[in-house]
């Protein structure tokens, strides 16, 4: 299984900035970065499920909306 990130597409569709999020969760821009996808459509670490929350509750969204887990 892979996880896929959805965070850049609810990112941009909400039209937060990036910094908002990184100043609001105390994380490092490189934290962040490494939630998207790679060349490969999987994203290049999960974050923490404490991140993870906190994201989908300052963005406003589900927890799936952020994440999936692909079959391989």
């Amino acid at each position: 299984m892979k996880l896929h990130s959805k965070f850049d597409e609810v990112v941009k569709r909400k039209g937060i900035k990036k910094k908002f999020i990184v100043d609001e969760l105390g994380i490092s821009k490189t934290t962040m970065s490494l939630w998207s996808n790679d060349a490969n459509g999987e994203a290049k670490t999960s974050p923490n499920v404490f991140l993870v929350l906190k994201v989908a509750k300052l963005l406003d969204c589900k927890v799936e909306d952020l994440f999936e887990i692909k079959e391989e």
